[in-house]
């Protein structure tokens, strides 16, 4: 059970989440190397600050990934471009929605996200050397999209506690 949840960019059955797919990704600039329109995987995730310290001290504040977007084919010479404009960070607040339950948590507030990135069907590395702001609604890379030298798309938040349940039968 994770304490104070942070869901994943786009989730599918999240209050008013957004959409994320190909359509949040494009190819903007010129003077990139990359060269055979490329094409590329690309998932982003939410971050919160200060719970994330760094991409290998992640302090439990770190989404799962959203969908991945496949395919996406960069053209010869630019940079690949995501969007999250179609997305809605988490507030942090519980959904006022009608007939849903509050609980007892509070959740995570998205403060920034990160963006990876790798060949269609490949590992997906991260791209941007730090979180980027929710403010920044889009972010181009500055070069080719890394294959090494950085860290792979983390599974999302640990559990805080493990409950087991057990398939007893207790009579009085």
């Amino acid at each position: 059970m994770v304490i104070q949840p942070l869901a994943c960019p786009g989730a599918v059955r999240e209050f008013q989440a957004g959409t994320w797919g190909t359509a949040n990704l494009s190819g903007t600039g010129s003077g990139s190397t990359e060269t055979g329109n490329p094409a590329y995987d690309v998932a982003i995730t939410w971050v919160a600050i200060p719970g994330y310290i760094s991409q290998v001290n992640r302090g439990n504040s770190e989404s799962a990934p959203s969908a991945t977007a496949t395919g996406f084919n960069v053209p010869a010479g630019q940079f690949l471009t995501v969007s999250i404009a179609s997305l809605n960070p988490p507030t942090g607040t519980i959904p006022s929605a009608v007939g849903t339950a509050s609980g007892i948590y509070t959740p995570l507030g998205a403060t920034h996200w990160n963006i990876y990135a790798g060949k269609t069907g490949g590992t997906l590395y991260l791209q941007n050397p730090s979180p980027i702001p929710v403010a920044t609604q889009s972010y181009a890379l500055t070069g080719v999209v890394q294959q090494v030298n950085s860290n792979p798309v983390w599974v999302g938040q640990a559990p805080d506690y493990n409950y087991a349940f057990q398939n007893m039968l207790f009579r009085a």
